[in-house]
């Protein structure tokens, strides 16, 4: 089974060293033509700027579709959200 994300109706806002960005998003999950909706939500994300000049999420928080947190979503997406606090 393979995992796939669109996000949508992002809005960037702003806001001195650190711009807030929400976004909307789907996950699917399976495999070849056979793919279903398995989450969705919306994104509240954080970004700071680095010394460098890069720009990095500092903080994330997702408001789940219903407030479901599908486990095994979360399972399969953990390594992307290491290290990010809430």
């Amino acid at each position: 089974m393979s995992v796939r994300h669109n996000t949508f109706n992002t809005l960037a806002i702003p806001d001195g060293d650190v711009v807030r960005v929400e976004s909307d998003f789907f996950a699917f999950a399976g495999a070849k033509d056979d793919w279903s909706v398995m989450a969705g939500g919306r994104d509240h994300d954080v970004c700071a700027q680095q010394p460098d000049g890069r720009w990095l999420f500092s903080t994330r928080r997702i408001a789940w579709w219903n407030d479901e947190q599908p486990e095994a979503l979360v399972a399969v997406m953990a390594p992307v959200f290491a290290g990010l606090t809430d």
